[in-house]
């Protein structure tokens, strides 16, 4: 497995994981994107610096990405792989690596964040099973979710 930075010829992979029926189902946002919204979105979240935008490559296939969303000494994940590709061990690799490149280029950052509709139980066990602690429920665009949290120690 191979965790890149994203570049902008990424972009049309990351528009097609993040518009599959099934993401769009989990995400905050349910609607369709529009691509080029997407595109907009796209090429300003990889200038960002509080940002990292990887791109998760499995034998040669993009099949997924994860986002950091850096504030003070948190970071908030976004996860997202190919249906294809999930349930095969992969997104643990996948997060295990990111943090690694999270901690390299911000290293103040100590807590993980992830925010999981409540009924998306693929996810909630997928955060539970990789550490990150249950810390109580929020409303996200208007619908409720929960808080899970992951505590960088060993840096």
């Amino acid at each position: 497995m191979i965790i890149r930075t994203a570049q902008i010829f990424d972009s049309d992979s990351v528009y097609n994981i993040a518009n599959q029926d099934s993401v769009r189902l989990v995400s905050f946002s349910q609607n369709a994107i529009n691509r080029a919204d997407h595109k907009k979105w796209f090429e300003n979240i990889i200038k960002k610096k509080n940002v990292i935008l990887l791109i998760i490559i499995f034998e040669k296939v993009i099949v997924g990405y994860i986002r950091f969303d850096i504030k003070d000494k948190e970071a908030e994940i976004s996860i997202v792989l190919l249906d294809s590709y999930q349930n095969r061990g992969l997104g643990k690799i996948a997060l295990k690596k990111s943090i690694e490149i999270l901690i390299s280029k911000f290293a103040e950052v100590n807590y993980i964040i992830a925010f999981v509709l409540s009924e998306n139980s693929r996810s909630t066990y997928f955060f539970e099973k990789n550490k990150f602690i249950y810390k109580g429920n929020s409303i996200i665009k208007s619908r409720k979710a929960k808080k899970y949290v992951y505590e960088i120690i060993n840096k």
